[in-house]
């Protein structure tokens, strides 16, 4: 039996996430996950079981996610990649099938997960990202957002940058690598600030709606809403976390795996 690796891209709006939600209602189809396995199904003649290397949550994208499924399918990697590419809605793109070793497992052997969310920081927002960037005319004050991104950085319990119950066998300390935040120079000019921003999450994984938690924190700070100690506060369980940020502005942007 084969072990098949893909990589692709997904444009989330529509999706109810990249798996099915846990939910006690029946599950549902209007996921990435499902609609990769029904055309899976279609072409291999199979039941195809699929990994994920992240789960992504409702109206969440990605750059680049890593799956991976046993088949004994005869269709070549690349005959597979364009049968999958013409019979998939057009808002998932597999970019790459790849033969892998029997042990590789998308979501067991995964390493490093990257997010990235995006912000359009300028009086007048952009009619070409405004459904991928979440706008926000006031100037981000991203020297405070720093200052609590180096007490969220470590290993650290983050059960209260979560909006999920942790299982009494499943922990709740993650690494967090790094937050970076960035500027990305829009060509506008120097007398408006035209910097637009990106908020760049990388860790060892990523409780329930921890991304969107962590970045909703932060955009308050940034907004002067909140002080960077409070991020403190949260992981303490004295405080709570802000609301999550609109989804539609994050991506995952990778799942890295070691060599």
């Amino acid at each position: 039996m084969r072990n098949l690796k893909l990589t692709l891209s997904y444009d989330g709006t529509r999706y109810q996430g990249f798996t099915k939600p846990k939910t006690k209602e029946k599950d549902s189809t209007q996921t990435v996950s499902a609609k990769l396995t029904e055309t899976l199904n279609r072409l291999t003649g199979e039941e195809i079981e699929l990994f994920g290397g992240a789960k992504t949550e409702t109206g969440v994208h990605a750059l680049l996610q890593t799956v991976n499924f046993k088949t004994n399918c005869p269709l070549s990697t690349d005959e597979l990649r364009q049968a999958l590419n013409h019979y998939l809605p057009q808002d998932i793109c597999i970019f790459t099938v790849e033969e892998v070793p029997e042990r590789f497992h998308a979501a067991l052997n995964a390493g490093a997960k990257t997010y990235e969310y995006r912000i359009i920081n300028r009086p007048v927002s952009d009619v070409f990202q405004r459904k991928y960037a979440l706008h926000l005319a006031q100037p981000l004050d991203v020297a405070a957002m720093k200052e609590a991104a180096r007490l969220l950085t470590g290993k650290r319990d983050f059960q209260f940058f979560s909006a999920g119950k942790t299982k009494k066998k499943k922990s709740s300390e993650k690494e967090l690598y790094s937050v970076q935040i960035e500027n990305v120079f829009t060509g506008l000019s120097e007398s408006e600030y035209s910097h637009d921003i990106r908020i760049i999450l990388t860790a060892n994984d990523f409780l329930y709606q921890m991304p969107q938690l962590i970045i909703g924190t932060l955009l308050d700070i940034g907004l002067s809403r909140r002080t960077p100690d409070c991020v403190e506060r949260i992981l303490k369980g004295q405080e709570t976390a802000s609301a999550p940020c609109p989804a539609y502005g994050l991506f995952l942007k990778e799942v890295a795996y070691p060599e």
